[in-house]
């Protein structure tokens, strides 16, 4: 028997973590589990790459895993981490301590900040493709999700690290500049800042 506990038990916690839903804030917007999530991210992640800039093991393993801890914390909606910056370091606290208590060893300190970012930026390309296949679908509740996270994404670029120098930088732009243009040639709205702070 190995001295690390249960690895039953870690591992039953991990399969529920990716049980946990999204959107479950959002009235009439469908959840998405984090296992479909973040399976969703790798695959950007991926095209983020290109063919010349394979990301490692342990990146590919952190963006996989980099929602799990909310099998602990529920999954809080990013707008209230926005607003409440407070909340983030308290909430990055009780994940840390659930990922070290579950033995999980991929943690973001050991990922190079170049492909933080990268999972950072596929983490909201990805919520942005949710919303633009549901709009596809007819649903234009995601309207102002969409909106705050094309905001999300324009901040990152205008106080952030500086992305553009960055080698997936370019694909995760023209992947962003194709989502807006399908975005408008399906009816959905771009909303001001004002606008979605009243919706």
């Amino acid at each position: 028997m190995s001295k690390d506990g249960n690895i039953l038990d870690r591992v039953d916690s991990l399969m529920r973590s990716g049980g946990v839903v999204r959107f479950h804030a959002e009235p009439g917007v469908p959840g998405q589990t984090i296992a479909e999530h973040s399976w969703r991210v790798v695959q950007i992640l991926r095209q983020l790459a290109g063919t010349k800039h394979h990301p490692c093991l342990d990146v590919i393993l952190y963006a996989l895993s980099h929602d799990n801890a909310e099998q602990y914390t529920g999954d809080i909606p990013a707008p209230m981490k926005w607003d409440w910056p407070e909340l983030v370091s308290i909430l990055r606290r009780a994940e840390l301590h659930w990922e070290l208590y579950e033995g999980y060893t991929i943690l973001d300190c050991d990922i190079p900040p170049s492909w933080r970012e990268a999972v950072k930026w596929a983490d909201t390309l990805e919520a942005m493709l949710y919303c633009l296949e549901q709009l596809r679908r007819g649903n234009r509740e995601v309207t102002v999700i969409f909106c705050r996270l094309l905001n999300r994404l324009e901040e990152r670029v205008a106080s952030g690290p500086n992305v553009s120098t960055l080698s997936w930088y370019e694909n995760a732009h023209d992947l962003l500049e194709f989502m807006q243009l399908e975005w408008e040639s399906l009816g959905g709205r771009f909303l001001a800042t004002d606008e979605m702070r009243r919706l």
